[in-house]
């Protein structure tokens, strides 16, 4: 996006947490060791709640939103790890949740409603992809624009 935002996230170190291991994951690139631990999920996706429109909330604010998310999230009956998100340079964090098998309507109503502006999403097998919100601004190989 024009204010940098969608390359940050493109470039962001995303973190699964599974039974106490950390499994680190990028855009661009296959999620091996992450698909071999979960054998039975075909589609991935990490979605948070946090900071809405990429502005920083308090944590209460936060929390709740979190709250919503997971509901949202078990309502559907998908399987969900915490997962979380740091900007390249460490000074942005973010918590959310993996998810399994949700479908991208799905995916896209939990994005709106908790005005995220972008969303990690693919299959297994294929490069892990960074969903973007908005008009599209530039093409890339590893964004897929929607409004």
């Amino acid at each position: 996006m024009a204010d940098g935002l969608a390359e940050a996230y493109r470039l962001a170190a995303y973190f699964v947490d599974l039974d106490g291991e950390t499994i680190e994951i990028a855009v661009g690139h296959p999620a091996v060791q992450l698909e071999a631990r979960l054998p039975h999920v075909h589609a991935f996706a990490y979605i948070t709640a946090c900071n809405p429109g990429s502005i920083l909330q308090p944590e209460a604010d936060n929390l709740r939103a979190d709250r919503e998310l997971r509901a949202a999230i078990d309502r559907q009956r998908h399987l969900r790890w915490p997962m979380n998100s740091s900007s390249p340079d460490g000074l942005w964090w973010e918590a959310g949740w993996l998810v399994g098998d949700a479908s991208i309507e799905l995916l896209d109503e939990c994005a709106t409603r908790f005005r995220q502006r972008g969303i990690l999403c693919w299959r297994r097998g294929e490069p892990v992809r960074l969903r973007m919100y908005g008009p599209e601004e530039f093409l890339h190989p590893q964004i897929d624009w929607t409004e």
